[in-house]
């Protein structure tokens, strides 16, 4: 089936985001997290940050915690999700409408996108 798409570029110093980063913050459990932008249900990001969290706390490699969150995102919500964790990149991405967090947390960056 057709899933809108949008392309997107971008790099750590980049900032677009239209939601209340202090909403954000509320739910974030003590850890800081910046939001870059993003296009996804407050129900993901929640769940996406939860991932995130649990992967910062199980694991030390980048790889590793990409994996995690990767893993649960396809588990969650159907596959075909991509996280790229690190604490340098630009990136040039299309993504499926409703399904793009880019935000930093613990002196990390995390892209995360389905397409």
């Amino acid at each position: 089936a057709f899933q809108p798409s949008k392309d997107v570029k971008g790099d750590n110093d980049s900032l677009e985001t239209s939601l209340d980063p202090n909403e954000i913050l509320r739910h974030s459990r003590s850890r800081a997290v910046e939001i870059k932008a993003i296009d996804m249900s407050r129900a993901m990001y929640m769940k996406t940050l939860q991932f995130t969290r649990e992967a910062l706390d199980r694991y030390t490699s980048v790889k590793d915690m990409a994996d995690h969150i990767k893993d649960e995102l396809d588990d969650t919500y159907d596959g075909r999700y991509h996280c790229i964790v690190g604490t340098s990149f630009s990136f040039s991405i299309t993504y499926d409408l409703k399904h793009y967090f880019y935000f930093k947390m613990n002196g990390y960056t995390f892209l995360v996108f389905r397409h």
